[in-house]
């Protein structure tokens, strides 16, 4: 350092120079003390002359700082200010009553049993925080609507009622201000899409009216659509272009949709049928290219699909099958024992083969992990990170959460963990990597059983995973529901998946727990229901 005042120096002489100023501004005595100070203070900085904001001196560039929407108004008996707020416009008086852009004459139309039915105009108020009320006339006479946009995600619901009529509900999205509303309508026992956008973009509606080519007689149609149960691939092929044929194929096997004509896969309002029919957004594969490069349309499959656990294709004995080939596929769930690795060896061959077919599980064989459950069965694992994995163990105490107070298990042994040791919690890992398969475009399964082929009963000890509600009250176990309900004898008898493939459907039983096999198996089920997308669940690998 030199030997002149640093900064801080200068700073607190030119502070003492103020201060004794102040204090001795009457007193002759002090002015040989007055020039030495003067020049500490000349000397100081200009930064540190500069006086703080909350000093006197900084009072007025605070007063002109304050905000706008603040006045200053003196009270006339004493020196005291008051501040008062401006007052601001409610949401009563502004977002609740003013229209957003959206507000005007509707049109549009939706499709019953595969016939376009107008509704005509009607009038449709979207309020600035999305409430939406309207009212317009049809066959039934005059109706209302009444629902909320969600501002964010751009998805609406809305509710037509009228004295002549069922309540009718759509539920849909905004495909943008010039493409309007999309999505499906449902009543009590019927259901369909629909499609609304504003009276000035009508010609967009004629644009979008559904097509229906290759008519068959009435006779003719009813013989078909027996047949398609057998043969959905050969009457979709047969019929290409006729609606009602082709949904019904698709409705038994999802890729009959690849031999619809090129008329049907380019239109809008048949594969959004089909998908709100069997929830198998993946339909979206056999669509037009055109389609299948429209993000809007993409959006519209996934909202139209849903979430949870779907079981249009559980019995189809090949259609897991044609998924892996046909694109990218991950099986998220499948019952261990030694028909699991076998399963996976197909799985693996199959990607080798194609490059679609993928896995979402985990195995960590000799290494010692947390498992699903703890706390003598108390806690299980949440759909979501537990807290669990690579985190030391904390000593035992009164606050610690029961999720610690559980085994660490692998293949062949199991312990107690020792506070301070770190084990992966593979039901974590699980987690992540299924989100991580979706992320990347891969539809997700899942199988119910772990039998390839009916050899692999005898060979492997392959078999299902299904609990009845008889079994599981029995055993005080915990009953499986899902939230798109589940196939009917759920856990009982047996399932036909082919004329020479028939399985029994409940869960074989442990020799040494006295407990049915598959209890990952069934907690892994629990977790993919409450997946923010659609998982498609299969008997058969």
């Amino acid at each position: 350092m030199g030997s002149g005042a640093s900064f801080g120096q200068a700073s607190r002489l030119a502070t003492a120079s103020k201060r004794y100023r102040a204090a001795h501004k009457e007193s002759p005595s002090s002015d040989h003390l007055k020039a030495p100070l003067a020049r500490a203070e000349e000397d100081a900085p200009a930064a540190a002359r500069k006086p703080p904001p909350d000093r006197p001196g900084s009072k007025s560039k605070r007063r002109q700082s304050l905000p706008s929407v603040f006045r200053f108004n003196p009270a006339p008996s004493d020196a005291r200010l008051s501040w008062r707020r401006k007052s601001l416009p409610t949401r009563t008086e502004e977002t609740t009553t003013k229209a957003s852009p959206l507000s005007g004459a509707w049109s549009g139309y939706y499709i019953q049993s595969l016939e376009r039915r107008d509704m005509g105009q009607f009038a449709l108020k979207f309020t600035l925080d999305g409430l939406a009320h309207g009212e317009g006339v049809d066959g039934e006479g005059p109706y209302t609507i009444g629902g909320k946009m969600d501002q964010v995600r751009q998805v609406v619901v809305l509710e037509k009622t009228s004295s002549g009529g069922p309540k009718v509900t759509y539920s849909g999205r905004l495909v943008d201000v010039a493409k309007g509303l999309r999505g499906t309508w449902q009543t009590e026992g019927d259901g369909g899409v629909f499609y609304f956008v504003q009276a000035d973009l009508c010609q967009e509606v004629e644009k979008a009216a559904p097509r229906n080519a290759d008519p068959v007689s009435p006779a003719q149609r009813e013989q078909w659509l027996r047949g398609v149960q057998g043969s959905p691939f050969s009457f979709a092929l047969s019929c290409p272009g006729n609606q009602e044929i082709v949904l019904a194929a698709v409705r038994v096997h999802g890729h009959a949709m690849e031999y619809a004509s090129e008329e049907l896969k380019a239109d809008r309002d048949f594969l959004l049928e089909a998908v709100r029919q069997t929830k198998a957004s993946w339909l979206l594969h056999f669509a037009s290219p055109e389609l299948q490069e429209d993000p809007g349309f993409r959006a519209e499959c996934d909202w139209t699909a849903g979430t949870g656990l779907v079981f249009t294709y559980y019995a189809s004995y090949d259609c897991l099958d044609y998924m892996r080939k046909s694109f990218p596929t991950a099986v998220a769930s499948v019952p261990g024992g030694e028909a699991y690795e076998e399963v996976m060896k197909k799985v693996t061959d199959a990607n080798e083969a194609s490059g679609l077919a993928r896995a979402a599980t985990v195995w960590f064989d000799q290494q010692l992990v947390f498992g699903h459950t703890a706390d003598s069965g108390k806690w299980l694992h949440p759909s979501h990170d537990c807290g669990r994995d690579n985190v030391p163990v904390p000593p035992p105490c009164a606050e610690r959460d029961g999720k610690w107070d559980a085994l660490v298990e692998c293949r062949n042994s199991r312990r107690e963990p020792k506070v301070g040791e770190r084990f992966p919690c593979w039901c974590c890992h699980w987690i992540r990597l299924v989100r991580q398969r979706h992320a990347e475009g891969c539809v997700i399964c899942c199988t119910v059983s772990n039998i390839f082929s009916p050899t692999w009963v005898e060979r492997f000890g392959a078999g299902s995973s299904e609990l009845s509600d008889e079994v599981a009250d029995r055993l005080q176990l915990p009953r499986e529901r899902f939230r798109n309900g589940r196939p009917d004898s759920w856990g009982l008898g047996k399932i036909q998946v082919s004329q020479d493939a028939c399985f029994d459907r409940l869960a074989p039983i442990h020799p040494d727990t006295g407990l049915p096999l598959g209890n990952g198996c069934r907690w892994e089920r629990s977790v993919l229901d409450n997946m923010d997308f659609p998982v498609y669940a299969f008997f058969m690998p």
